[in-house]
């Protein structure tokens, strides 16, 4: 799990296309830079966000967000640079 310094956690939404995700009373604006759509999520809500699926054709089910790597992280904050 890559924390920021605020110890909030790195999670990255499954399409690179801006959302925001409501969970409870707080909204996060999931962001695409180099490819990549992530935001920092409060630890309290990792678990939460982490059991979400949306459900596709066929009634298949797929997880919309998972936690960004390491080189994910690197990449967003770099906006692709190193």
């Amino acid at each position: 799990m890559i924390t920021n310094e605020s110890g909030d956690v790195a999670v990255c939404y499954y399409q690179t296309t801006p959302k925001v995700i409501r969970v409870q009373d707080r909204e996060y604006a999931f962001v695409v830079q180099a490819n990549i759509c992530m935001s920092w999520v409060q630890e309290q809500d990792v678990d939460t966000m982490l059991k979400m699926t949306k459900t596709c054709c066929g009634g298949n089910t797929k997880k919309i967000c998972r936690l960004a790597s390491e080189a994910d992280v690197r990449r967003w904050t770099n906006r692709g640079g190193r």
